[in-house]
């Protein structure tokens, strides 16, 4: 199997099926002013990509409008006793699920 060289350009204007990344254009300011930006542990799309969910170190999931720029504002949930690692819409969008890691919870909020 051969790499690819031709860079990025190939994927320019590819829909994708969801935006896990916590990397791109869409999700740039999910950082919230994270230095080195590995706070973040989680990241989900509403199906119809107008929210971000995050999940993060500080045992908080975040929700965003998208696009997600820098200095964007967000509403935080907790309930996790420590980091979130992973965070996910449900199939109609008015759900979100998170994922504790040293709590060992999958938590299911509704989106209001």
């Amino acid at each position: 199997m051969k790499q690819d060289t031709s860079g990025a350009s190939n994927t320019k204007g590819v829909e994708w099926a969801t935006q896990t990344c916590k990397f791109g254009w869409s999700v740039q300011g999910v950082f919230e002013g994270d230095p080195d930006f590995s706070q973040v542990n989680g990241v989900g799309m509403s199906s119809n990509e107008k929210l971000i969910v995050t999940g993060n170190d500080y045992s908080a999931v975040s929700i965003f409008r998208n696009p997600c720029l820098n200095n964007s504002k967000s509403k935080k949930l907790y309930g996790h006793s420590e980091h979130v690692v992973r965070v996910k819409f449900g199939l109609d969008d008015q759900y979100i699920f998170s994922v504790g890691g040293q709590d060992k919870t999958l938590m299911q909020w509704k989106k209001c």
